[in-house]
């Protein structure tokens, strides 16, 4: 199991021990979760030796039930530098705005120095875009309860269009600063991905929602590059000598394979989720990228390339040599356009 998804089951057992400020026993935080007793007294014990949780045992009822214990906070001195690290974690986490686990450090953030000495040396450069802290904040209260959430979203493939969706919500997922809800749709019955950013609105239902026991969130990202979810499909793509060495810089996706070629060149292999953003990527190389396979994947990005190139129709297309790069590294705000995308996947 990857170190990511045991991170986030300890922090659910955390969590679960916050809401229950009476404790837990080791059978009930295990149905909670999902898991097996063994493996709850494993993150207990993880929690208590190596990360040093004030994690108490009582015994109730003929068991051993596992509370955490309130530390006073008064006699905290946190250092400039710590205060300024709490500060730049807290950024970090900025999409996820309006979940428990932000405002237990917006707790922690209140307790310390309002002005923190500044350091030399640092430039952290945020992402404008609207505050969506409201509609998180209804998600994670839904996550957390276990309720169904609806919500009005506008959907990529209808051009913007709203709809409304009753889900069970499954996962929040950030990726390059973009948060992302997986979950499970009723009116699809379909596991769907939106873009918060996208949710207009969102409300808790009375509904409890339906476990899904079947469904592991994490493994639905398998080979994603961002956060398009689908079957594993390989893809090989040429990039071209004078840029070969920038892939490792701008990956395809992490654990992709490279082989370097005697001209220069370099071929990524990989097995990603789906062709969008495979196709995306290509496109961000400009000339400096071929895709290889599969052929589904080189015929979208011709088909993307000939509509662009079809909006200059009234200009001579002048050619150029290939072994003249571009000096600049991948852009990767380019984006391909809806009608080559939906060819080969439906968006989320």
């Amino acid at each position: 199991m990857r170190n990511r998804e045991i991170l986030s089951r300890q922090f659910r057992v955390v969590l679960e021990l916050h809401r229950h400020p009476q404790g837990l026993s080791s059978e009930k935080l295990a149905l909670r979760l999902g898991v097996s007793r063994a493996t709850i007294n494993r993150d207990l014990e993880l929690l208590r030796e190596r990360i040093g949780l004030p994690i108490e045992r009582v015994r109730r009822t003929g068991e051993i039930w596992h509370r955490l214990r309130e530390l006073p906070l008064s006699s905290v001195a946190a250092t400039p530098l710590q205060v300024a690290a709490l500060r730049l974690a807290r950024d970090a986490l900025a999409p996820l705005g309006g979940t428990a686990l932000t405002g237990q450090l917006d707790a922690l953030l209140a307790l310390l120095p309002s002005e923190p000495a500044p350091l030399r040396g640092l430039d952290v450069a945020g992402k404008p875009q609207r505050s969506t802290a409201p509609i998180v904040r209804a998600i994670d209260l839904a996550m957390q309860e276990g309720k169904r959430l609806e919500i009005l979203v506008r959907v990529a493939a209808r051009g913007g269009e709203e709809r409304r969706y009753v889900l069970d919500p499954l996962l929040l997922r950030v990726v390059n600063d973009d948060l992302y809800l997986f979950a499970w749709s009723h009116e699809r019955k379909e596991t769907r991905t939106f873009k918060v950013t996208r949710i207009r609105e969102a409300c808790v239902r009375d509904e409890l929602a339906d476990q899904h026991a079947d469904l592991v969130p994490e493994e639905a990202f398998r080979g994603a590059v961002k956060a398009w979810s689908g079957s594993l499909t390989q893809v090989r793509v040429r990039i071209h000598p004078g840029v070969a060495w920038l892939v490792d810089e701008y990956p395809l996706v992490v654990g992709q394979e490279v082989l370097h070629e005697p001209d220069g060149s370099a071929i990524v292999t990989a097995q990603v989720a789906g062709l969008v953003e495979p196709l995306r990527w290509v496109l961000s190389w400009g000339r400096n990228a071929e895709a290889l396979e599969p052929m589904a994947l080189r015929q979208a990005v011709a088909d993307e390339l000939a509509s662009a190139l079809s909006i200059y129709g009234d200009l001579e297309v002048r050619s150029s040599k290939v072994s003249e790069p571009h000096e600049h590294s991948p852009s990767r705000a380019r984006h391909p356009g809806p009608q080559s995308a939906r060819r080969i996947e439906k968006s989320p």
